[in-house]
């Protein structure tokens, strides 16, 4: 894209004249035919790429019926339904699909899945707590979202629980919900974005109406969706108010143990719980006045892909505490030795630093705040692409989550660990000590400046005098080579043993 820009850009500096008379033309031409521009000004129009970003309901309004386009990218269509794009296939010549397969509620994306060539790729990892990503790795993500730990202990999940009872029946809203909903929306941070996802329609229009009318909120643009309907939405902080609530005797209507929770109780109900969660960019905040008790009851009598089983299991989670990361895993005795000469420096060290599987080999900063972390070539995934493409993914997860990376590379913490330890010292913003005169790496009995000449020291061990490497193979010698004293004999014997045709 950028090559793209820059090669416009150039165009139309080379050949302002042009680039005004294709501007002009455009705009009073509208739709245009491409193929007269370009034979009028192949300067120009050969460098623009034509876009038009709308959503699918619009097509048929924004692109003729005779128009072809050469690409339809869809995304965030995952709430859509096959007939809803119907209009934008039929006008396109090729067809890109970036969706979520587990997170669609509409019928778009199963059908086209099944009509074309399906290309898997890597989520980026997100600073989530570690407690939500364990939750969607439970119901449908499984490996393919990691746990890796980011800087500063990464987002928070909080349960926010509603004392509420419907009137009669089984209520899809209630004001204490709203009011809870709201006062979490107040207490946001005013720099970050906002989602709020309520578990029905009502709920919905009901709290996006106390927002509007609350004096801390209305200057906020805050989008207030139903369950469902967060295809291609994201926010730093995802409130999701599920907005139902039992009634007067903590039942549903007429004494049923079953609650009638809309979406909820659905089909797609799971994947719209999925939707709404990886649509949190960071925080999490359940707000809810349901209790575990009563969605095991209405799971019970629900339809198989109800969302009841992801709302439990985070609302479990949320009451259970956070999941700190902390170092894991076995010793491993060059990262041991490189953490230790780091720790000298009065740095914070954490080896194999993270939760569950998913670690960084060595994080490190200055106090309580890890900022930069050190990645290795034994950490890398074994899989089918290149060391090159393995290496730049690993660099590139780590800085979206915030971390300045370091490379390690073993061969070189075994061959020299002070020159990997000084490379790490210079990108947390030190500068290496001599090692000379670090006292901190040195034999104790070394440090005494009286023992520090060269002629009165004696090694301590075979370690101090040799290296660990040897430099020269044991049959490296001149009787090895065939020279010194058996030379002469040698000789003697290879004039024996010519043969008489010599």
């Amino acid at each position: 894209m950028r090559a793209v820009a820059e090669r416009r850009r150039g165009a139309i500096a080379r050949d302002q004249d042009a680039a005004r008379d294709v501007f002009a033309s455009l705009v009073e031409g509208g739709d245009g035919p491409i193929a007269a521009l370009w034979g009028r000004f192949p300067a120009v129009v050969s460098s623009l790429r034509p876009v038009s970003v709308f959503s699918a309901e619009q097509t048929s309004q924004v692109v003729p019926a005779a128009r072809v386009i050469d690409t339809v990218v869809f995304a965030g269509v995952e709430s859509l339904s096959f007939a809803q794009i119907v209009p934008a296939l039929a006008r396109a010549s090729q067809v890109v699909v970036l969706a979520d397969e587990h997170s669609a509620t509409g019928t778009a994306v199963a059908q086209l899945r099944e009509n074309l060539p399906v290309v898997r790729l890597r989520a980026r990892p997100r600073p989530l707590d570690a407690r939500v990503t364990a939750v969607l790795a439970d119901h449908g993500y499984g490996r393919e979202l990691e746990m890796l730990p980011a800087p500063g202990g990464g987002g928070s999940l909080e349960l926010i629980e509603v004392d509420a009872r419907g009137t009669n029946a089984a209520a899809p809203t209630t004001r204490a919900e709203v009011a809870a909903t709201l006062g979490v929306i107040a207490a946001s941070p005013p720099d970050g974005s906002v989602l709020v996802i309520c578990g029905s329609r009502e709920h919905a229009e009901a709290v996006a109406a106390a927002v509007a009318a609350d004096p801390r909120t209305r200057h906020r643009a805050i989008p207030t969706v139903a369950l469902g309907e967060a295809a291609g939405m994201e926010a730093d902080v995802v409130v999701l108010s599920t907005g139902f609530a039992p009634g007067p005797g903590g039942r549903g209507s007429e004494g049923a143990d079953f609650l009638s929770l809309g979406l909820l109780a659905a089909p797609v109900g799971a994947s719209a719980m999925r939707q709404a969660i990886v649509a949190a960019l960071r925080d999490v905040v359940v707000v809810t006045a349901l209790s575990l008790g009563q969605l095991a009851d209405a799971a019970a009598k629900a339809p198989n892909g109800h969302g009841l089983d992801v709302l439990a299991d985070l609302i479990a989670v949320a009451g259970a505490g956070r999941l700190a990361p902390g170092e894991q895993g076995a010793r491993d005795w060059l990262l041991g030795d490189i953490a230790s000469r780091l720790r000298a420096e009065g740095l914070t060290v954490g080896v194999r630093y993270g939760v569950g599987g998913d670690v960084i080999p060595l994080v490190v900063g200055e106090g309580r705040a890890f900022t930069v972390a050190v990645v290795t070539d034994d950490a890398l995934p074994a899989q089918g692409t290149s060391l090159r493409d393995q290496v730049r993914w690993q660099r590139s997860r780590l800085e979206s989550l915030g971390w300045t990376v370091a490379p390690l590379w073993t061969l070189d913490a075994f061959v020299d660990p002070a020159a990997a330890t000084a490379g790490i010292l210079r990108v947390v913003g030190r500068t290496p000590r001599p090692a000379s005169t670090d006292p901190a790496l040195m034999d104790p009995a070394l440090a005494d400046p009286a023992l520090m000449d060269p002629a009165a020291a004696e090694p301590a061990s075979l370690f101090d005098s040799e290296p660990v490497l040897p430099r020269r193979s044991l049959d490296d010698d001149d009787l090895g080579w065939g020279g010194g004293e058996s030379r002469s004999s040698r000789e003697d014997e290879l004039r024996r043993e010519v043969p008489p045709h010599w």
